[in-house]
């Protein structure tokens, strides 16, 4: 009688020291979301008659179509290991149950005890792996979704040679005025007509008071998130940089470090390859160009331009602008550095991971301070 009761202690111990392992990293979902926008068309479907010349095939589109790809890979393992983590919280939960079944009719209180801490905590566990299993799977069929709709235009050469952004999702109201289209900007809501989510030079994109929305941007590389009531502008590129000007609102930005985006430019690019060999005469060619165009890439750099002509130079970072209703702008940055500079070169300064800068509404800039980047509210995290 004493050594039964022993080994189920010992076995509830056991257990106990299984559960007791880290759950942070298992509860982490896939932080880059592709999502598409609330009612996008979908994707234009491939001509099979039809073979597209290498100078159509655009090399942005095929960036972010490609790392849409990767997107895809990460979510379907993020699915795979939450299965496993699900089974293996199945097997302490049945184990538990059984134990205190057993702990009952021997009378051992201890055992029970612990065995109930530990069905406890399989149960908690379980229930977030499922609600983390069910975010990935709804961001999978988005992906896929995205994967389509882009792998559609890629294939009918049907994006602007001059495209610079993708609305990648949205929700609420969202439209877009094309630059030379008149003063009437069109709802992206419903997207009533092909390609209106791709944005070039001149374009203005902008959220209603409900609307938020995300965009790829620099081939995808970067990643900019708006919040309600904003307004950007997409410019001309400038030299050696990529430039979008921030006009009303809030704005979270992302951009790869250059490191980052070479090393994870192979294996994304890979797999265009069966895609290429579907549009293009000479699909080695094509994607052997693609290559280059994209290495290229590499060395660009994002320009943000603020209403007051201030311009905040990015080459790998993450940072937040919000233009205030008094004409002045905030900038903070997240993470990595931000060089801003006053308008028609003026003074330079250099704002930190942790620091802040005011802009005025004249692109006067009034000094660094530091700020608890903790703190911030990471509303570019609510976008469904």
């Amino acid at each position: 009688m004493t050594n039964k009761p022993k080994s189920l202690l010992y076995f509830v111990i056991g257990c106990l020291l299984y559960l007791s392992m880290p759950l942070a990293g298992y509860c982490q979902s896939a932080y880059e979301h592709l999502q598409d926008a609330a009612g996008q068309h979908e994707g234009n479907m491939p001509d099979p008659k039809k073979s597209i010349s290498q100078k159509t095939v655009n090399p942005a589109v095929a960036g972010m179509l490609a790392k849409k790809h990767r997107l895809e890979r990460i979510l379907i393992e993020n699915i795979q290991k939450y299965d496993q983590w699900i089974q293996k919280c199945d097997e302490t939960i049945a184990s538990s149950s059984s134990i205190i079944f057993k702990a009952q009719k021997a009378g051992n209180i201890n055992a029970e005890a612990i065995a109930r801490q530990a069905l406890d905590k399989a149960q908690k566990a379980k229930k977030n792996y499922l609600e983390q299993k069910q975010k990935n799977e709804q961001q999978l069929r988005q992906v896929k979704k995205a994967v389509k709709d882009l792998s559609g235009s890629l294939m009918n050469g049907s994006v602007p040679a001059d495209m610079r952004g993708v609305v990648s999702k949205s929700s609420g109201e969202v439209s877009l005025l094309r630059a030379n289209s008149g003063p009437k900007a069109t709802s992206l809501t419903k997207y009533p007509v092909p390609n209106l989510g791709y944005l070039a030079p001149g374009d203005e994109f902008q959220t209603g008071n409900d609307g938020k929305a995300e965009v790829q941007i620099m081939g995808g590389r970067g990643v900019m998130t708006m919040g309600g009531n904003s307004k950007i502008r997409v410019e001309k590129d400038n030299g050696n940089a990529e430039v979008v000007r921030t006009l009303e609102g809030k704005f979270h930005f992302i951009v790869d470090k250059a490191e980052k985006f070479q090393a994870d430019l192979e294996t994304d690019m890979a797999a265009l390859k069966d895609t290429l060999g579907q549009i293009s005469v000479d699909s080695k060619e094509t994607y052997d160009r693609l290559m280059k165009e994209m290495k290229a890439k590499v060395q660009k750099k994002l320009e943000v331009k603020n209403r007051g002509g201030s311009t905040s130079s990015i080459r790998g970072t993450e940072f937040v602008v919000n233009e205030k209703q008094d004409g002045s702008c905030d900038l903070v940055v997240i993470d990595g550095k931000v060089e801003v500079t006053e308008p028609d070169g003026g003074k330079s300064v250099m704002v930190e991971t942790g620091h802040a800068v005011l802009i005025s509404s004249d692109g006067k800039l009034s000094g660094v301070r530091q700020l608890d980047t903790t703190a911030i509210i990471k509303w570019w995290e609510e976008l469904p």
